[in-house]
């Protein structure tokens, strides 16, 4: 049993406030030795449990958090880890939280909303034909193929964790003085998907270079924004509706593929873009390149920082299409694909498809029992 304490507070020495209690330190054990008990009996654990509700209120004194702070806060919202804590810190802290939760320290049971674990980021290494690893720099490569050059035989190419004794390590400040800081954040988040892993290509790089140099020309090197296409503001608006959401949900590899779709693909290279839609443009850039949206963003007349924009919003009106692709059915086999006006009604669809000979061979001298409509999608006849 434990012996009551006085004082908790640290001695600044690093023993415990049981190592103040000498009846309870010193005991006499057999043969007349002297014994001195263990004073930490609480592990680590329990200290680095419940950083995050500390730092919902750090001047506390009185007790480990105020409970209305607490409710206030509520759970973290967003814990971004690594699978690898799944069975020591991340069990330990939801163990303590529980416990905090069960004598009325918090109001809540569980300590995270959501819980995110990132990919790790690979690298290739080269294996012998019996498993063994070779390190990088002594293997070459011929036509294609890889070679070891102590012995010219031939090595695989294989996908391996980053190892100093591999000497396939990637020392991200050398990325980032060669390529830019902008470049390497956005390689590494649209190199895969944020929970997968994924092998770093440095000859891929250059093509996020590439593009951020696109963007430089784009947005830095056309003065004059005149041209107003309702082709450009539609797949603006879409591109804001995809990135949006897909940061939400940690798609961040294909938010930045949309945002190098929209100026690598979508739109002509000559056009001039409006002020309004560089601007928009630039706050999607900005979370995953804030240096070149911030320096773009002072280029087009701003003095305060592009931290401080609101995150643009889509216009429902201006992400739907034009036209449509609408599939025709004859007894639930394909027989069709056509183009209508987006929001053309079933009888619009059945009139004209109704006078495509692909389609009247399949249902002329028989009897149509039913249709089949899904609007912008899907257009489908039963027959008999």
């Amino acid at each position: 049993e434990l012996p009551a304490v006085e004082k908790y507070e640290p001695a600044g020495d690093g023993d415990s406030p049981l190592a103040l209690v000498p009846s309870f330190v010193n005991v006499e054990l057999a043969s007349n030795l002297a014994g001195r008990r263990e004073t930490n009996t609480m592990p680590q654990w329990a200290g680095s449990c419940w950083y995050y509700l500390r730092f919902m209120d750090p001047d506390n004194t009185e007790a480990p958090i105020n409970p209305e702070i607490a409710a206030y806060w509520w759970e973290v919202d967003n814990y971004v880890g690594g699978a690898e804590h799944a069975v020591l810190h991340l069990l330990y802290a939801r163990f303590w939280h529980k416990f905090l939760f069960d004598i009325g320290i918090v109001p809540n049971d569980e300590p995270f909303k959501q819980l995110h674990n990132p990919g790790m980021i690979l690298a290739y290494a080269y294996e012998r034909e019996h498993g063994w690893l070779v390190a990088s720099d002594l293997v070459e490569e011929r036509d294609g193929k890889f070679y070891e050059k102590t012995t010219n035989k031939e090595v695989k190419k294989i996908v391996a964790k980053m190892s100093k004794s591999l000497k396939n390590v990637v020392n991200p400040d050398m990325v980032c003085e060669e390529h830019g800081t902008d470049t390497f954040r956005l390689y590494e988040m649209s190199m895969a998907d944020f929970k997968d892993p994924a092998p770093w290509n440095t000859d891929a790089i250059i093509g996020v270079r590439r593009f951020l140099e696109r963007v430089w020309k784009n947005f830095a090197e056309e003065p004059k924004m005149a041209d107003d296409d309702m082709k450009a503001m539609k797949l603006l608006h879409k591109t804001i509706k995809k990135v949006g959401e897909d940061i939400d949900i940690y798609k961040f590899n294909t938010a930045i593929s949309a945002l190098m779709i929209l100026i690598n693909g979508g739109l002509p290279r000559d056009m001039k873009l409006q002020k309004e839609w560089k601007e928009a443009y630039l706050k999607l850039l900005h979370p995953f390149a804030p240096h070149i949206a911030e320096e773009l963003w002072s280029l087009l007349g701003h003095t305060d920082s592009i931290y401080n924009a609101n995150w643009p919003k889509y216009d429902e009106n201006m992400i739907q299409d034009d036209e449509v692709t609408i599939a025709v059915q004859v007894n639930g086999k394909l027989r069709g694909t056509y183009t209508f006006a987006s929001g053309a009604t079933q009888e619009e669809v059945a009139k004209s498809v109704l006078k495509d000979p692909e389609i009247l061979k399949w249902v002329e001298s028989k009897e149509i029992i039913k249709q089949i409509f899904v609007s912008n999608k899907l257009f489908s006849i039963v027959v008999k």
